[in-house]
């Protein structure tokens, strides 16, 4: 796992030190952060907890086709249509959720930028006392964030 952390942080930070200039102006920095911390998360914790989680499935899944098949022989007649019906609603779920996660990726974006500006401009912030305008500015982020990965999450469930 450290090996795969360590190439896909390699290539991820290669990729972005050697992007144009015009990436950094069409990007925001929020962004990049999240790509980077995002990737990192998922190798580093739930890359394993999956792959056991899959392998898991997989073995019971075919130790009771394999049970039913052997008890019911006319079960294999119906295995292939299933198996079409399972090949297309998982087609479906993964394109859906494929663009749940991008919108949980956008909405994520301007919450680490928020927070990386307010950082570098605290002075300025307290001197002219706008704490308050700042915070309703982070709140509505944080909400609209909180929507898309909810969102997210009920596609997770749902799967199960």
């Amino acid at each position: 796992m450290l090996v795969a952390n360590f190439k896909i942080f390699s290539r991820l930070l290669d990729a972005v030190l050697r992007a144009p200039m015009s990436f950094f102006d069409a990007t925001p920095i929020g962004r990049i952060v999240n790509r980077f911390s995002k990737d990192m998360y998922t190798v580093d914790e739930q890359l394993v907890a999956t792959m056991m989680s899959y392998l898991a499935t997989m073995a019971s899944v075919i130790s009771v086709v394999v049970v039913i098949s052997v008890a019911t022989p006319l079960f294999l007649a119906f295995l292939l249509p299933l198996f079409v019906f399972y090949a297309s609603e998982q087609n479906f779920f993964t394109k859906s959720y494929r663009e749940l996660k991008r919108l949980d990726s956008v909405a994520r974006s301007p919450l680490y930028s928020t927070l990386g500006e307010t950082l570098d401009g605290i002075a300025t912030i307290r001197a002219f006392s706008m704490s308050h305008v700042l915070m309703n500015k982070y709140f509505d982020f944080l909400d609209k964030q909180q929507n898309a990965y909810f969102l997210t999450f009920a596609g997770q469930v749902s799967d199960r």
